[in-house]
């Protein structure tokens, strides 16, 4: 097992012990793992890429992570 390996494992790891469903999380924190290591010039682009995100994309995105809270 490489090192995506190993952090992949590890965060699924984390949601078990934390009680929460891997199969909806699991892309979310890698996506901020992802974010956490770019650098200043890389995060600037990706963040006008995801400010430029339609309304209706990102309300669908949350609810798909988070739940729609009924």
């Amino acid at each position: 097992m490489g090192a995506t390996g190993f952090l992949y494992e590890s965060i699924k790891d984390e949601l078990k012990w934390a009680g929460l469903r891997k199969k909806y999380y699991v892309n979310f924190l890698s996506s901020i793992g992802t974010l956490k290591v770019l650098t200043d010039e890389e995060y600037a682009k990706r963040k006008v890429e995801e400010v430029n995100m339609e309304t209706e994309h990102l309300v669908n995105t949350l609810i798909n992570v988070f739940g729609s809270g009924e």
